[in-house]
């Protein structure tokens, strides 16, 4: 056991993880930070007075697309034994296996009013948790379908072990 941000004991041991396709978002983060790299640099050797402003521009938007891609990287769910870690963009959510009531399907809509894909929702104690990725269509047998039996199913192991 080693504790987490907070202090608290958690098990360093994933039982398993869930992320997003990472189709060229990795790509598309590398040609972007080489641009913002190299694209400053033109102007500052054409023009030596000042030029030191875009390049420092440039930095600072590699870093942020550097960050980015790190973020972006890292979403997905893991789980633990003592519960489960929803990674977001943003914000990471750890969710107690006894504090999770069910998992459904969210579906994301878009503004003509048609389901675009759908995401896992987990209805905990303490209210809702939406995890971004993985995302996709809920088929019987499907990505989202498969996910969300074997983490109710590691669930129910967890909660009978426990009690």
């Amino acid at each position: 056991m080693v504790p987490d941000r907070a202090g608290r004991e958690v098990s360093d041991t994933a039982l398993f993880r869930l992320r997003g396709r990472m189709r060229g978002v990795p790509v598309a983060i590398a040609v972007l930070t080489a641009i913002a790299l190299c694209g400053p640099t033109v102007p500052s050797v054409v023009e030596p007075d000042g030029g030191w402003l875009f390049t420092l521009a440039g930095l600072v938007v590699a870093a942020l697309l550097v960050s980015l891609g790190v973020h972006v990287s890292r979403r997905g769910i893991v789980a633990f034994p003592d519960g489960v870690l929803v990674r977001n963009l943003f914000r990471n959510r750890r969710v107690a296996w006894a504090n999770l009531v069910d998992i459904t399907f969210d579906a994301v809509v878009t503004e003509a009013g048609f389901t675009s894909y759908h995401r896992l929702l987990f209805t905990t104690t303490s209210g809702p948790v939406v995890a971004q990725v993985p995302g996709g269509r809920t088929a019987p047998g499907g990505r989202l379908d498969s996910a969300r039996t074997r983490l109710l199913a590691v669930r129910d192991q967890m909660v009978a072990e426990e009690g």
